[in-house]
């Protein structure tokens, strides 16, 4: 009769929830993408600042809304390729992190927070750079920074909403 009866009880593994499973595909995907952009930035660097001086020369002639580029020109010369190198070490910080999350282990919450605060240091640099660039593209370039700082910080808010899931 105990043949019939199974009295072994196995503990079901923990299930990554729904959002933090979506959290994690997208950062895969960010990521990803960034690593790919800064690998790409850093071989291109010189190239980028070749194209940005024949802009610049393009644009003297003309009174264009673009405004000047050569604070551009010379954020790019100081911190492009520093710059690269971050976002390359911050995406692969949040990558690895989301790996980490996506098997519910509490230490990919820390590295995707250093990841993130990675990707801070060199948005500042170049906004603080920008700031005496004027017209459209100082604007614009700005715009862009603020942008992804605030991306970066809502996700690490979901993230920390979803920390409560994290066991390991």
């Amino acid at each position: 009769m105990s043949d019939l009866i199974d009295t072994t009880y196995e503990a079901e593994a923990p299930r990554i929830p729904n959002f933090l499973k979506v959290l994690c595909i997208l950062t895969f995907v960010g990521s990803g993408i960034g690593i790919l952009g800064a690998i790409y930035g850093v071989f291109t660097t010189d190239a980028t600042i070749k194209s940005l001086e024949n802009s610049q020369d393009l644009l003297n002639g003309m009174n264009s809304p673009m405004g000047d580029m050569g604070g551009m020109i010379e954020a790019t010369k100081k911190w492009g390729m520093l710059s690269n190198i971050f976002n390359l070490l911050a995406s692969g910080l949040c990558l690895t992190g989301a790996l980490l999350m996506w098997k519910l282990k509490k230490m990919g919450y820390v590295s995707y927070l250093v990841g993130v605060i990675a990707a801070l240091i060199p948005a500042f640099l170049m906004m603080g750079s920008l700031a005496s660039t004027g017209g459209f593209m100082g604007i614009f370039m700005n715009a862009s920074f603020i942008l992804a700082i605030l991306l970066n910080v809502a996700f690490l808010i979901m993230y920390s909403v979803n920390r409560k899931h994290l066991i390991y």
